[in-house]
């Protein structure tokens, strides 16, 4: 109870009814400790993991009580400077709402407010961590510390935020293909994709999915919702950074000095594809450059300081790409190979700070059930710590830990649902016609994907294979190849082919793949439920291998994420696999899980929180690393 005993000293609390300074200096209290802790690891009780020994109270506690005084003085010259400096982000209500923002998303009054809590989080937080920023030779530091931190947080809750809904329709994108898109707004940042069911017909596709000139920039994945394009900044500045792939590389011939390039960026436009498309990682890449050259310009750094480090460092070391956790061994400004202006840490959840840029993770089978896997993982950007834990990232919402945790497994959630039904039946089939189904719903269906029509009833007699549907119109589905009619039920599923050496009764959707592990004659289901037999399937990478070859650790994945992994001969290689469930036994009552020998109650696996680490992608073994994030910060010296 020695830190409880700590935070009860008279000294340590502010003597004030304001409920946020009172927490906001017990969190200070906390961290310090922590941070003392780890430079004086004696003082440490070893036999209550987190706490600190009685012996060692009393000094920390006199310690604290000098520095508080110190930050608490810092504090009040930083909220002075923001408050009279008028180059920080507009908050008034009217230029709030051109973004999609209609008030602070956020238990306070107004955006001036919220500023005001940023700035002392900002203050107490970093001066936590380095107590030298809250001497008076340190307040400069601390004052660009404050600015870039303030900075990235602002344009991600007022510019980077998920927007209520847009006004665009069909008729207003058939009319305008080539653009203006206008939804209502005034925005800097968008994903490059636009949902199918208002851009489709606008796309006229041709046979290999491309949508045709003027929008030729964009693509119709089968299988997709959504209309995909590749990333771009926006056409101010897309001479100035140049397309590689997956990043945008800054290009000084392109017409914009480096700070010019970035700065422009920052422009707003009501037509969607005037804007930025850039996914997470690059948008928040984007914001980390524009507050390092917002605090310098107003310092009057001028130009130079940037232009002349990007000529030094050579081509490439300025680009927008992904900061954090890149497996790729690559120095350019804001990655963890370059220690210029950025830190990379990795920190306890307790000590992340606002403006920390961190990656949320979604379940480690996601990948594998999705049609290219948009949500598996989110970057997104701490912008509250107190009185709770926010995270803002790319077109979402504000969430705590918990909602972003939901948020991922919902994603997850409706994948497998789509995996389910491409299982056990996309639609039932109520008419035929010339090549043509009238079906109970097209929730599943879409143009380009490959289906069989067969009898509805647990032996699927197939009447027509391999059908590839050509146009979906409300529930009427036309489909290529010999036109098929029965007077029976029947039903679409996703056309089935076969894997691996072993023959495996599979579904290959390109950017998926469902394999039956069991044949029905081995199967321990009864008929009725034998589509338990169906897993997720994907080919292993080395990460997969590493825990197939470590049984302790795969017995743990397999317990934890419900993961398993073999080896199967594919091709005359082996191969590890990776196998996901889409069903189990019941675990509910309703009556006797067997019959004869086999299981005959089942119902659809439920991803859970427990079984998502959120801050990596597979839980780490031991219970104490798994608070540990990852992140980059903004870096002072």
């Amino acid at each position: 109870m020695a830190l409880a005993d700590l935070l009860k000293d008279s000294r340590l609390t502010p003597p004030t009814r304001d409920d946020d300074l009172r927490r906001l200096t017990a969190d200070f209290v906390r961290r310090r400790v922590r941070r003392l802790v780890e430079l004086n690891p004696a003082d440490a009780d070893p036999a209550r993991p987190g706490d600190i020994t009685s012996a060692a109270t009393r000094a920390l506690a006199d310690i604290i009580a000098g520095e508080l005084s110190k930050v608490q003085a810092a504090s009040a010259e930083i909220l002075r400077r923001v408050a009279a400096d008028p180059a920080h982000l507009p908050l008034d209500p009217a230029t709030v709402r051109k973004r999609g923002t209609k008030r602070p998303p956020l238990p306070l009054k107004s955006a001036l407010a919220n500023r005001r809590r940023l700035v002392r989080c900002i203050v107490y937080q970093a001066a936590a961590a380095d107590i030298t920023l809250a001497d008076p030779g340190g307040l400069d530091r601390l004052h660009r510390l404050c600015d870039r931190r303030l900075h990235i947080v602002e344009r991600m809750l007022y510019d980077v935020g998920r927007v209520a809904g847009r006004a665009w329709g069909r008729g207003q994108i058939e009319a305008h293909r080539g653009g203006p898109w206008l939804d209502g707004y005034e925005r800097l940042f968008e994903y490059p994709r636009v949902p199918r069911s208002v851009f489709l017909s606008a796309c006229r596709p041709d046979q290999f999915g491309r949508c045709t000139t003027p929008m030729q920039a964009w693509g119709a994945p089968s299988g997709d919702l959504y209309l995909e394009a590749a990333i771009q900044s926006n056409p101010g500045t897309r001479a100035s950074w140049t397309r590689q792939e997956y990043e945008l590389d800054y290009a000084p011939a392109g017409g914009l000095d480096a700070v010019a390039a970035i700065q422009k960026l920052f422009q707003p436009s009501p037509d969607y594809l005037a804007r930025n498309l850039m996914y997470c990682d690059h948008t928040i890449h984007a914001l980390h450059l524009e507050a390092l050259v917002f605090a310098m310009t107003k310092r009057g750094r001028g130009t130079a300081w940037l232009a002349d480090e990007a000529a030094a460092q050579g081509p490439r070391w300025l680009r927008i790409h992904v900061p954090l956790n890149s497996d790729r061994a690559e120095r350019f400004l804001g990655s963890d190979k370059e220690p210029l202006f950025f830190e990379h840490a990795t920190v306890r959840q307790a000590d992340l700070q606002v403006g920390d840029h961190l990656i949320v993770y979604n379940h480690p089978a996601y990948a594998k059930a999705t049609v290219g896997g948009v949500w598996k993982l989110e970057n997104a950007v701490v912008v509250q710590t107190s009185p709770a834990l926010l995270m803002q990232g790319h077109g979402s919402p504000l969430r705590t830990q918990g909602g972003m945790w939901d948020e991922m497994i919902s994603l997850f959630t409706a994948e497998l649902d789509q995996r389910r039904a491409d299982v056990e039946g996309l639609a039932r089939v109520l008419s035929f016609g010339s090549g043509t189904l009238t079906v109970d719903t097209a929730k599943f269906l879409m143009p380009g994907i490959h289906v069989d029509i067969v009898s509805d009833d647990p032996g699927e007699a197939v009447l027509a294979a391999d059908r590839q549907i050509t146009a979906v119109t409300g529930r009427v589905i036309r489909y290529s190849g010999a036109s098929a009619s029965a007077p029976t039920r029947h039903r679409l599923r996703r056309a089935r082919t076969k894997k691996f050496d072993a023959d495996y009764e599979a579904i290959d959707g390109l950017s998926f793949l469902l394999v039956r592990r069991v044949a029905a004659a081995a199967s321990q289901y009864d008929a009725a439920s034998q589509k338990a037999d169906w897993f997720l399937a994907w080919k292993g990478d080395a990460a997969d291998e590493a825990i197939r070859k470590d049984a302790a650790r795969a017995a743990f994945v397999k317990a934890q994420h419900l993961i398993d992994y073999t080896q199967e001969r594919d091709g005359g290689t082996t191969r590890t696999i990776g196998w996901f469930p889409l069903w189990r036994p019941s675990r509910k009552g309703g009556g006797p899980l067997r019959r004869d020998g086999k299981i005959v109650r089942i119902e659809p696996v439920k991803v859970e929180q427990r079984q998502v680490a959120g801050w990596t992608w597979f839980f780490d073994p031991d219970p104490a690393r798994r608070d540990l994030v990852p992140v980059v910060r903004p870096r002072e010296l």
